[in-house]
C-alpha cells in the first residue's frame, strides 16, 4: 500500500508525494508518462513551476522535468530524514521535525525563486 506526504506549494496547490519506491512509466521514446498518482504529482508540480515563472516569482531558466524529478527526490529525502532521525535532529540542531522540514522546504523554494521576487 502506498503512503503519501502532503506538501502545500502555495495557497491553491497541494502536492502529494508517494513515499514508496516507484518507477514512472515511460513511452517507447523514453519520455515520462504522467499517469496515476505519479502523473498527478508531475502535472501539479509542472503547473506550479510554469505559473510561478509566468508571474515572475520563479527563475525563467528552469528546466521543468528535471526540476520536478529533482524536487520530488529532495522533498522525499527531507521527509524521510525528518521521520527517521527526528530525535537526532532535535538533539543536535535543536529544531523540531516541523521546523526542520519548513527550513528545508524554504531552502528548496529559494533555489528556484527569482531574485528579488518577494
Amino acid at each position: 500500500m502506498s503512503n503519501f506526504i502532503e506538501i502545500h506549494l502555495d495557497d491553491n496547490t497541494i502536492v502529494y508525494l508517494e513515499t514508496i519506491k516507484d518507477e514512472i512509466p515511460k513511452t517507447e521514446d523514453g519520455l515520462f508518462t504522467p499517469v496515476a498518482s505519479n502523473g498527478r504529482i508531475i502535472e501539479k508540480t509542472k503547473d506550479f513551476l510554469v505559473s510561478g515563472m509566468k508571474k515572475g516569482d520563479l527563475r525563467n531558466d528552469i528546466k521543468i522535468m528535471p526540476t520536478i524529478m529533482q524536487f520530488w527526490g529532495m522533498l522525499s529525502g527531507l521527509i524521510q530524514l525528518a521521520a527517521n532521525k527526528e530525535e537526532y535532529i532535535e538533539k543536535t540542531i535543536h529544531l523540531s521535525k516541523s521546523q526542520f522540514l519548513e527550513y528545508g522546504f524554504d531552502m528548496l523554494y529559494r533555489s528556484i525563486e527569482k531574485e528579488g521576487a518577494k
